[in-house]
Parts: C-alpha cells; structure tokens; sequence
C-alpha cells in the first residue's frame, strides 16, 4: 500500500505547483483555525483577572476565521483543479491503451469490467488527490504544533492529551486486517452488477421480445444481492474499529480534566493555563479524526489504483503497417503453442494447414481448444510459441485491417449490435 501511495504522488508531478500551493494553503487554513481558540483563551483570562479589554481579541479571532476559510478555498480549489486534470489525462490513457490492445485481450473482460476502471476506478482517486495530499499532510503538522506548544507549557498536561492517540490508532489498524480480499470481493461484486445492469439495458428489447425478462431480473436481482452483501461485510467489519477510533480520538478531555483540575486544585499549574489545555485539546482532535478518514479510504483507493496500473502494464498489440501480398488463401499452424495465464499451454505443439478450397473442421470436446485455435488464426492473441501462417505469410507481417479484411469470424457468444440486419 506504501509503494501504491508514492506512485499516486508521483503522478501528480505534472501539477506540482498547484499541489505545493494547496498543501501550505491547507496547513496555513488549519493554523488560523487554532487562532479562535486561543483569543477565547486570552479572553476569558481577562474576565477571570477583572479586566474587560476584549475588542483587540474579538478582531483576532474573526480575522482568524476570516483567512482560515480564505486559505481553504484557495486549497480546495486549487487540489481539485489539479486533479481534475490529472484525471482526464487518466482517462485518456486508458483509453488509448484499450485501443492498442489485441481484440482477444479486450474481450476477456466484460462491459462491466471496462465502465468500472475508466468510471469508478478512476473516480475513487478525486479522494485521495483532491482531498488527501492537501489535508493530511496539513493535518500531519497541526497535531504537532499544538503538541509541543502543550509540553513546552505543562508536560502532564500535554501526556493526558495525547495518552489515547497511539491505543485509538491501534484499534484503528485491526480494521485492516484481511482488507485486502474484502476489497477484491467488492470491486467483483461491482463489476458483476455494472455488466447485468448494461446487458440488461442494451438488450432490453431483444430481452422482451424472446420473453426472457425474468431470467434478465434474476441475474440483476442476483449481482445486486451479492454486491449489498460484500458491501455491508466490509462494513459490519470496519464498524466496530471504527467506532472504538472515533470514541478514544476524542475522550482526550475526559482524562485532561481531572487532570488539569487536579493541577489546579493542588497548586501546580495556574487558571490560564488548564484552560487553554482544555481549548487546544479540541484543535487537536479535528485534525487526527482525518487521517482516520484517510486510513480508512486508502484499501479502496489501493485496489482501484491496482487494477488501473494492471491494465496499463497489458502487451500492447503489435501491428505492421504496411499491406502485404496474400498468394493464397490457406492457414497453416506451424508447431503453434499457446497459454492464456502463462501456466497451463491451451494449444501445445500444434500443426496442421486448412488448404483453400477446401472445408476443414476442427472436431473435438467442449473445451479442448477449438475456439482458441480459431481465435489464434484471426489474431486475437499472438502466439506464445510457432507460427500461423496464410498464404506463406506469418500473420503477425500482415496488418491487422488487412487481416480482417480477409477473415469472417462467427463468434459463439452472443454480441447484441446497435444496427440494422442489412447492414
């Protein structure tokens, strides 16, 4: 997760600049929230010593607020700029990669598969781009500065503050364990639920007319009952931590008021001081509670970056650009072998020449390799081994709209076309 974290910040390199500006405008916005809490400090050790000259402190504190939501804006809007660019050009890349890919690597997956990466995959990053590098790394240095702000003025104090940060954060860590395969459950369930939910649509004239609506709802209804499942497991399993999280990460007054007041009682620490104890205690909460919510979203944004880099690292297809001269019509499989994971050879050793003119049928059982040979000879996948040649010509020196030109293929699955019959 660490590796997937440093790759999604070096993709931001292009908009650099923006990022830099939005990470200090973060910061700075969350600097000037901590000015509110420390002019009420200021002004209520003016009432407790008699004094009411508040207005200077009363100014501070609306300027305060004033820059703070200033430097907010200008973070936000600088982040989502940057990452609204960042993921069009995304886009565009996989795009363009789905375009360089054979036919058969394409068709592995289904419409489901291909609207989730470009759709949701993609979109599941705004979170961590827009939102995450500029405001955790300011809420990374908020807890910082308040913590040693709290040590310099009263060191038991600053402990009773911070003691339930690394247990809240521990409790927080058990809601990774076996997150991994949640998430892959999840993002299976989605892709599932995306294609029976398209197919359903896009065919939902042909779906009406041959009276297959039930068998159609049933395989919606069925992708949508597996995905509500692995949606609410992940969740039963991240409530509790969650709920332990977010219950310590803000019981940090619970224990600094007895403490303080204990100070106080016995002479050891003064009015003013347990009092913006108390006050830089909720300013230090705020911040901690986001990288929870950081913690929390990165399993999905990892997975969804994965499957991103996967299909971006697919063998590009690799086609000739010049028209050849095709002598004659006749496929030979010469010692052709071929895998599709790269273990188990589906075709090992093949040869054999489909003459023109000729009929030729491969005969055999369900699974034995026979629309693999026919998909290898249009050149859907190239070969891991052997050549397909016609005409004498090894296919991968033809190219590929000239091979087309020349092959008719009837696919076994069904394909429902936009179009006319004639055409």
């Amino acid at each position: 997760m660490i590796n997937s974290i440093k790759e999604l910040i070096n993709i931001c390199s292009g908009e650099k600049r923006k990022y830099y500006l939005s990470v200090i405008c973060g910061f700075l916005s969350v600097i000037f929230s901590i000015v509110p809490y420390y002019c009420t400090y200021k002004i209520i050790t003016e009432f407790l010593a008699s004094s009411y000259q508040v207005g200077n402190y009363i100014f501070i504190a609306v300027l305060g607020i004033i820059l703070r939501f200033v430097c907010f804006s200008i973070s936000s809007y600088t982040s989502h700029k940057a990452t609204a660019d960042l993921l069009y050009n995304l886009r565009l890349e996989v795009l363009g990669k789905l375009e360089k890919l054979s036919l058969g690597v394409v068709m592995q997956n289904n419409s489901g598969y291909y609207k989730k990466l470009i759709v949701e995959d993609i979109e599941s990053l705004e979170r961590f781009l827009a939102h995450h590098i500029p405001e955790v790394s300011s809420s990374l240095g908020v807890p910082i500065v308040v913590a040693i702000l709290l040590f310099i003025l009263d060191w038991r104090m600053a402990l009773a503050t911070v003691i339930l940060i690394p247990i809240a954060y521990k409790i927080l860590s058990g809601m990774m364990q076996g997150s991994e395969e949640k998430m892959e459950n999840y993002s299976t369930s989605l892709m599932n639920m995306n294609f029976s939910l398209i197919e359903y649509i896009q065919g939902m004239m042909v779906i009406k007319s041959f009276n297959k609506t039930d068998a159609a709802i049933n395989r919606i209804d069925s992708s949508v009952d597996s995905f509500k499942f692995h949606v609410l497991d992940w969740y039963k399993s991240c409530w509790k931590y969650m709920s332990g999280f977010a219950i310590l990460i803000k019981a940090n007054l619970l224990i600094l008021l007895p403490v303080g007041g204990l100070l106080f009682l016995y002479g050891e620490a003064d009015i003013s001081k347990v009092i913006f104890s108390f006050l830089m205690s909720f300013s230090f909460s705020v911040p901690l509670v986001k990288l929870g919510e950081f913690t929390d979203t990165m399993p999905m944004i990892n997975q969804s970056y994965s499957q991103i880099k996967e299909f971006l690292a697919l063998e590009e297809f690799n086609d000739s650009k010049t028209n050849v001269k095709i002598k004659n019509n006749s496929i030979e499989f010469r010692n052709v072998s071929y895998s599709y994971t790269g273990e188990k050879q589906v075709i090992k050793d093949i040869s054999f020449v489909a003459s023109e003119g000729k009929l030729t049928a491969l005969v055999g059982e369900s699974g034995c390799g026979k629309s693999t040979i026919a998909k290898l000879a249009a050149r859907f996948f190239d070969v891991n081994s052997g050549k397909i040649l016609i005409g004498g010509i090894n296919i991968r020196e033809i190219p590929f709209q000239q091979l087309m030109d020349n092959i008719s293929f009837v696919f076994q699955d069904t394909i429902i076309f936009h179009d006319t019959l004639r055409k």
